[in-house]
């Protein structure tokens, strides 16, 4: 007969969502320190739990909610200064040059895709033939 160790994997099991949760909580003041947005997939990145795991605790999401709201946003991006920016033109010749690009690509991909059929059907020709007893090639 087993002894019943039902009780320490109860403990274990119980020191685990303790320890999740401590971190779970420290999480938010960490990024908030560190200047590092406050989301649920941040946070649990940064504990090393699930987000499903911050979303059932109540405590927990509304913590993550509260620390989202006092979170000072991040200054905007600069924008260019208006005679730095691209003209038209430039734009349009970079499209078109992407464009060409594209073509190429399509045109590799489309030729390689027949060496690649090619190169299967010999393979194949040769395995049927050669599992043929007496076969001539």
């Amino acid at each position: 007969m087993r002894a019943d160790n039902s009780r320490y994997l109860r403990a274990a099991a119980q020191q685990r969502q303790a320890e999740a949760l401590s971190k779970a909580v420290a999480a938010p003041n960490k990024l908030r320190d560190e200047r590092r947005p406050i989301t649920f997939q941040a946070v649990a990145k940064e504990a090393g739990v699930s987000r499903g795991y911050l979303y059932t605790e109540h405590r927990l999401r509304s913590r993550i909610e509260e620390a989202r709201q006092t979170m000072t946003p991040a200054p905007a991006a600069p924008r260019p200064r208006a005679d730095v920016r691209a003209s038209d033109s430039s734009l349009l010749q970079r499209l078109e040059q992407a464009h060409q690009r594209i073509r190429k690509l399509r045109s590799d991909n489309e030729q390689l895709r027949k060496e690649l059929a090619h190169a299967l059907g010999r393979t194949r020709c040769r395995c049927s033939h050669g599992d043929q007893p007496n076969s001539q090639h």
